[in-house]
């Protein structure tokens, strides 16, 4: 049995500010200049903490609401600049990597420090810790575990609802919101057989670090689940050890988890709540076990009612302490005891609703028999005031626009005139209200909404729902980024150890690749820079050689590539969770005549070039040898475009082009982006002209500034 190391870790980060006053005019002794210098100081608590810099925002504050004076998005934008501000005491507060989204590798830190006093004529001189603000979690699945499963993912989330996932390859670390950590595994063995099993762990704390194992571990029984040992030592400093061990599947695929089932008003529900306040709503939840067992039923509450009668937020239900009982019982939530383990445990949420206050209150159910099963259930119930703005989906925030989404009480289109909504940007105190008509539905929890436009990427942003001059309490979003490829213009090159040239500074920092090769000491280089380019610098140059009547395309992708023997292995797509349109830059293309031909062109037909851009939420192999190629129907697809037939015919001088991106589901957020350009359209299957040369220089992502943008 394999242990799970739980590590603490804290990361420093110094912030050092000077405040100095400028003698040069005549406002001396009523103003002073801020000067910060930031420096990071990285000190682990416990061993195994890797943190990747942040940028960091910068927000000057004053008075008892913290109003802010000045904000900076990122420190970068105004290091060694001096802010100039009146006499007072100040308080400062640094954020890191804000961001309302679950990432890989992309932590957030705070600190703040406050009665910062600027004085005429003087230097003040202070320090802010940062701290993490989230769960560190990383994984690994032994090689038992990887010889003996075809597939094996965890996808863990947290209160958010927001999850990654994790398979057998992933080696990044994942960061969470504190509070509970949910692992929903799912395995298929080489035999195609697949189950799933689920795990809570609970009271996880910021700069916590969860290291999950996966072993296999013969159980000995008939049983199969996933079953975690926790001790806790009283040192905060130590680990804490955590056991997770998967018993071999041969004896456990015959065995069913806990039934859980969720009634609302007599009928099956999915555990989405929705009522006006003072509206009844009968919910039942309904758990049984009868050929095993129940050992536990945990449910954590995430409920300002459960804040207001001080009742804690995680409690077993089947071992309740008397005091809990009555305290849940007071609220009207009565938890029956259950002498029979195998007998049906029943939750009546009725009389619980009417005492709900406004706003949604989540309650997570995690089942669990007595051989480890484990079934995990939500319960949102969201009790709408008469008015109230709701959280956004995650998917309809883009990085230029967002749609909001409220509540009114009998919301029609003949009032939407009295709705609006208004929106600022996080640490601002000024609103403004959203240009154009919202749009009223009659049927969803959230019965109004509208788009707010021309908003700035990667950036958090407060909304609100008003009725006339009646409003509601804010809630925030933070918009996607809008990167760029990184060296889009193909300055970047350098030589590897086979002497061939690959377009990054170093390997470390590659992000696109080409199929280069040394074959039994001879280059083949089909792909190198070129000083012919648009401006200055340098440019891409692919070029479609033959030797021997076999096609080598020059060819250049977002991924890595690995010969294999007379073919190729490509791993297409490089991580990237924006969502451009558009894909614009300048390209040259020279047609040479087909002298291989395998069926897709005819010899002595002009040869044609090829450009693709995708999205998509998984890697793609592309293996010449088995005849794997990319498809743009595949499922793991969620936009694609490619330039034009005509213009794949070529260009005899650099060319701009756009290549637009039809998005398949607008639900889905990518997580690869995928850039492929060759010489030679067909080379993946060795078709081609000896002597097609293309030229790509200035690549450049156009992210879209409406809902109308996207859909062009």
């Amino acid at each position: 049995m394999k242990k799970l190391s739980y590590i603490i870790g804290c990361l420093f980060l110094m912030l050092f500010v000077w405040v100095s006053c400028d003698n040069e005019d005549n406002r001396m002794q009523t103003t002073g200049y801020l000067e910060l210098g930031v420096s990071k100081n990285v000190e682990v608590v416990t061993r195994g903490f890797d943190v990747k810099d942040q940028s960091l925002a910068v927000d000057i504050c004053t008075g008892a609401n913290d109003s802010v004076v000045k904000h900076f998005s990122d420190y970068n934008d105004m290091a060694g600049e001096r802010v100039l501000l009146d006499v007072g005491t100040y308080k400062v507060k640094v954020t890191s990597n804000p961001s309302d989204k679950l990432e890989f590798e992309k932590p957030t830190f705070y600190g703040d420090k406050d009665k910062i006093v600027i004085k005429a004529g003087e230097t003040t001189q202070t320090a802010i810790e940062c701290f993490l603000t989230c769960v560190k979690v990383t994984s690994k699945f032994t090689k038992p575990v990887q010889d003996k499963f075809a597939s094996c993912v965890a996808k863990v989330s947290d209160a958010t609802g927001s999850y990654l996932e994790y398979d057998m390859q992933e080696t990044r670390a994942g960061y969470f919101q504190p509070g509970y950590l949910l692992v929903d595994l799912t395995l298929t063995n080489k035999e195609g057989l697949t189950f799933h099993m689920s795990k809570l762990i609970e009271k996880t704390e910021a700069k916590d670090h969860y290291h999950l194992v996966f072993d296999l571990v013969d159980s000995g029984e008939d049983n199969s689940g996933m079953d975690f040992d926790i001790t806790i030592d009283s040192d905060p400093t130590n680990d804490e050890n955590h056991t997770v061990t998967i018993p071999l599947p041969e004896s456990g695929y015959g065995q069913e988890p806990p039934v859980v089932k969720v009634l609302e008003d007599g009928k099956d529900s999915n555990g989405m709540i929705s009522l006006d306040k003072g509206d009844f709503r009968k919910v039942m939840l309904n758990i049984s076990s009868t050929n095993i067992g129940l050992e536990s039923v945990t449910m954590i509450a995430t409920s300002s009612l459960f804040d207001e009668h001080k009742i804690l937020s995680s409690l077993d239900l089947l071992k309740l302490s008397e005091e809990s009982k009555k305290k849940l019982a007071e609220i009207g939530l009565e938890v029956p005891a259950l002498d029979d383990k195998k007998a049906m445990f029943t939750l009546v949420f009725d009389n619980l609703i009417t005492q709900l206050p406004g706003g949604t209150h989540t309650f997570v159910l995690s089942a669990r028999d007595e051989m480890g099963h484990e079934t995990v259930q939500t319960i949102s119930i969201t009790v709408n005031l008469q008015i109230m703005t709701h959280p956004v989906v995650e998917s309809e925030v883009w990085a230029h626009f967002a749609t909001l989404r409220g509540y009114v009480k009998n919301a029609s289109e003949e009032d939407k005139a009295s709705y609006k909504f208004q929106y600022r940007k996080s640490g601002t105190t000024t609103w403004k209200d959203v240009a154009g008509e919202v749009t009223v539905a009659t049927n969803g929890s959230s019965n109004v909404a509208q788009v707010a436009t021309n908003l700035d990427a990667s950036t958090k942003y407060e909304y609100r729902l008003l009725q006339n001059d009646t409003n509601s309490e804010p809630e925030e979003f933070t918009t996607e980024d809008d990167i760029q490829l990184p060296n889009s213009g193909f300055e970047d090159w350098y030589t590897d150890s086979d002497g061939l040239p690959k377009p990054a500074k170093d390997a470390s920092s590659s992000f696109w690749d080409c199929g280069n090769v040394n074959y039994f000491g001879k280059h083949i280089m089909t792909t190198q820079n070129d000083e012919t380019a648009l401006g200055q610098g340098s440019s891409v140059k692919m070029e479609t050689q033959e030797t021997m009547k076999i096609i080598a395309a020059g060819n250049i992708f977002t991924g890595t590539f690995e010969r294999d023997g007379m073919g190729g292995i490509l791993t297409l797509g490089r991580n990237f969770e924006c969502r451009p349109n558009k894909l614009k830059g300048y390209y040259k293309y020279t047609s040479a005549k087909v002298s291989v031909s395998k069926g897709h062109l005819n010899e002595g037909e002009d040869d044609l070039c090829s450009l693709y851009i995708a999205l998509t939420d998984e890697q793609i192999t592309v293996n010449t040898n088995k005849g794997i190629y990319f498809d743009p129907n595949s499922s793991a697809v969620i936009a694609y475009g490619s330039i034009s037939d005509e213009e794949s015919k070529g260009a005899d001088s650099f060319k701009e082009f756009t290549v637009d991106l039809e998005y398949k589901d607008l639900k889905r957020i990518p997580k690869y982006i995928i850039v492929v350009a060759s010489s030679s359209k067909y080379g993946d299957y060795m078709e081609g002209g000896k002597g097609s040369t293309m030229w790509l220089d200035d690549l450049e992502l156009v992210y879209p500034k409406s809902m109308e943008e996207v859909r062009k």
